[in-house]
């Protein structure tokens, strides 16, 4: 199968779920949306979320590692979301739980 072409025609039919998305916004600057477009932006951007992934790791696979020279280890303390081995997204999609979700009840006593 053709990846690259794959990943292209996917890519772009991604930024035109983008464009759709921002299309739904209200014109104008905007401070807050209702509860529904909300949620309906949410139902949209997930699976592209999941999409844009797939896409990234189909990207990679065929890609080959060059390794640099060493490095010196940075002085001094780093700050937190600046280190380099944190990933910028999650790779994988959460696992869903499987079978009856269990009702949790509050009492009194």
């Amino acid at each position: 199968m053709d990846w690259k072409l794959a990943v292209e025609v996917n890519g772009r039919a991604l930024l035109h779920v983008v464009a759709a998305l921002f299309a739904m916004l209200p014109d104008g600057p905007v401070e807050t949306v209702t509860r529904a477009l909300h949620l309906s932006i949410l139902a949209i951007l997930r699976p592209a979320e999941a999409s844009a992934r797939r896409l990234i790791a189909i990207a990679a696979s065929g890609m080959t590692v060059v390794s640099r020279a060493g490095r010196s280890a940075p002085s001094g303390r780093i700050p937190k979301g600046e280190r380099g081995d944190t990933p910028a997204f999650a790779l994988f999609d959460p696992r869903r739980g499987v079978g009856p979700v269990e009702k949790r009840v509050s009492g009194y006593g």
